[in-house]
């Protein structure tokens, strides 16, 4: 992956995504508990292996962490309002730099997945593998010449301005798709190795 994309992935991700510190419910049907920026921690096994901290400061117990994610798993009305909606049911915060090395870690993890589909990864440019991350973090990083056939042939063939046309993902914000797009369309210029 390009430096330029690991150094802005988590800022450029938390204009779609939102930065939440607490856990919450995505919008999926059933809802799935999630934290950070959009960081699924679904089953609860997830959850109890993060750096929670109480109120105090204090590290929180896998008890406490297991209790309040049962807590949230159960207020499904809530989850159509988004997870800012949660921050006052809840009392334990994951930290900043929690918050980006589980980002990080998914990141990369999805980037290996996403290499293994297209070969010629680490010869695409910045933006556009800016676009095939924002799709991973979207919609998961496999099978994407299943679902996309059309995308991931003209991902092969590096049209981006093709791919621009094809990346559209059901189920997401128009705000994700619109920028997963732009950021094929701005492949096709400037400098292959920047992506600010």
């Amino acid at each position: 992956m390009k430096q330029s994309l690991l150094d802005s992935f988590n800022a450029w991700t938390d204009r779609l995504e939102g930065h939440i510190s607490w856990m919450y419910l995505d919008t999926h049907d059933p809802p799935l508990v999630t934290i950070g920026r959009g960081n699924l921690i679904d089953p609860i096994t997830l959850a109890a292996g993060l750096a929670f901290v109480k109120p105090d400061g204090t590290a929180a117990t896998i008890k406490e962490i297991r209790q309040e994610w049962n807590n949230v798993k159960a207020m499904v009305s809530l989850s159509r309002q988004g997870g800012q909606a949660f921050g006052r049911y809840t009392t334990l915060r994951l930290p900043d730099a929690a918050i980006d090395e589980l980002c990080m870690t998914r990141l990369l993890g999805n980037e290996s997945l996403v290499r293994q589909q297209f070969p010629q990864w680490d010869t695409f440019p910045a933006y556009a593998q800016r676009g095939l991350m924002s799709m991973a973090w979207a919609r998961g990083p496999s099978g994407f010449h299943q679902a996309y056939p059309r995308f991931s042939a003209f991902v092969d063939k590096q049209e981006w301005h093709n791919a621009a046309g094809e990346c559209f993902m059901h189920g997401c914000s128009q705000e994700r798709n619109v920028e997963t797009a732009r950021s094929f369309m701005l492949a096709m210029a400037g400098d292959p190795d920047l992506c600010p």
